[in-house]
């Protein structure tokens, strides 16, 4: 085999491998650390997908409801406010990695304008003490 022959195999070797390797780094990955908080107290749940995982009550659910959901599910309230709060208001926080992609939403109950958000989170989630619909 010649030398031009050689590096040529070589670097189809090496292409080939670059392409298993960024293929596998491009995992779509979830793990979220959720809070659920008001006055009376404060929950912390971990959740992971694929497979599904973590400290909350039905992992595979949540993950298959957070699939169907996430734009609701994960999306920031803008914001204003669209409650009076007091002890008992709901607020829930998504951080982490959704689908491989980096979260950080802090903003997504019905006081930051997305009620659908905290219906969805809390079919799946015990709520925080005292919480009241």
């Amino acid at each position: 085999m010649s030398l031009s022959a050689a590096y040529n195999r070589l670097l189809l070797v090496l292409l080939a491998l670059a392409i298993v390797i960024v293929g596998c780094g491009g995992e779509r990955k979830t793990t979220l650390t959720i809070e659920v908080v008001n006055a009376w107290g404060k929950q912390h749940y971990r959740l992971t997908c694929d497979p599904a995982g973590g400290e909350v009550p039905r992992p595979r659910d949540l993950c298959l409801l957070l699939g169907k959901n996430a734009e609701v599910m994960l999306r920031n309230g803008e914001d204003r406010s669209s409650c009076v709060g007091g002890m008992f208001t709901v607020h829930l926080r998504a951080e982490g990695v959704f689908d491989g992609r980096t979260i950080d939403a802090t903003k997504i109950d019905a006081c930051q304008g997305n009620l659908e958000a905290q219906r969805l989170w809390l079919s799946q989630l015990p709520p925080p003490p005292g919480w009241r619909e």
